[in-house]
């Protein structure tokens, strides 16, 4: 289960109470920007909602998972804390700018390669 809402973190433990509910899992990234600190991991009111959550997983007795941090010591700080060590390998818009980083790429050095041999061509004529 996914949660990136303040009205999801406070319902965190009863969600985590449902059946079927293996592990619950905390999208930062989205998270901060609903509480009005996009991007700010360390901000009061993004901690009080991890501990929160942490607290109430345990109670639950589920793993709760943390993501969409890019600070790795505060990761560690969450880990310590109670979060799961889940390790998430980089958040959606990252991942996407680099697979559009490098569609570009590959197809600016195909047209590259495209000019130069025309130019070849025009120059054997």
């Amino acid at each position: 289960m996914l949660i990136e809402t303040p009205t999801g973190i406070d319902n965190i433990e009863a969600i985590a109470r449902l059946d079927g509910v293996d592990m619950v899992s905390i999208g930062t990234n989205d998270l901060s920007a609903e509480l009005g600190v996009p991007g700010d991991y360390r901000h009061p009111r993004v901690r009080e909602a991890h501990l929160h959550a942490i607290e109430c997983c345990k109670r639950a007795g589920k793993c709760v998972a943390i993501g969409g941090i890019g600070d790795v010591a505060y990761v560690a700080e969450l880990v310590a804390l109670g979060a799961a060590p889940l390790l998430f390998s980089g958040i959606d818009g990252e991942l996407l700018r680099g697979a559009a980083q490098q569609a570009g790429s590959q197809a600016l050095q195909a047209l590259q390669a495209l000019q130069a041999g025309n130019a070849a061509q025009v120059r054997a004529s």
